[in-house]
């Protein structure tokens, strides 16, 4: 099993045409490491960083949609992260609560933001934020 993603296969899991997709290359709006190498300029390591890219561009998402799935995510995480633990899980909207509380007070809220949806997306439930 080959170990990159071709334009063919981005084009595949999201949807669009290759054009777009090698368009999207071109530009440098793919996210993920490129294979570099004579005629591979639009080969991409199998990272789980473009393959989720090609998922979310399948499904047509605007930034605020991907942002609200992203706090959805969020809050799912933290109630599951509460129930492993056995203890009573919050209510979703306390913890949206204190998403919103701590973004607002962070120096870097699109850092931390970026930080909560990797440890979501990698399973971390420890890094996401605490509800007291």
């Amino acid at each position: 099993m080959r170990n990159y993603l071709t334009t063919n296969d981005l084009a595949r899991l999201s949807g669009y045409t290759r054009a777009q997709i090698c368009n999207w290359a071109k530009a440098g709006k793919i996210p993920g490491k490129r294979v570099l190498g004579p005629g591979k300029r639009y080969r991409f390591v199998d990272p789980d960083v473009t393959r989720m890219w090609a998922e979310v561009k399948s499904k047509r998402l605007s930034v605020d949609e991907l942002m609200l799935e992203c706090i959805k995510a969020i809050v799912s995480g933290v109630i599951q992260r509460e129930r492993d633990r056995g203890a009573d899980p919050p209510e979703p909207s306390d913890v949206v609560g204190e998403v919103f509380r701590q973004l607002n007070d962070s120096n870097d809220p699109v850092q931390l933001f970026k930080k909560w949806a990797r440890a979501v997306w990698e399973q971390r439930f420890e890094d996401l934020p605490h509800v007291p």
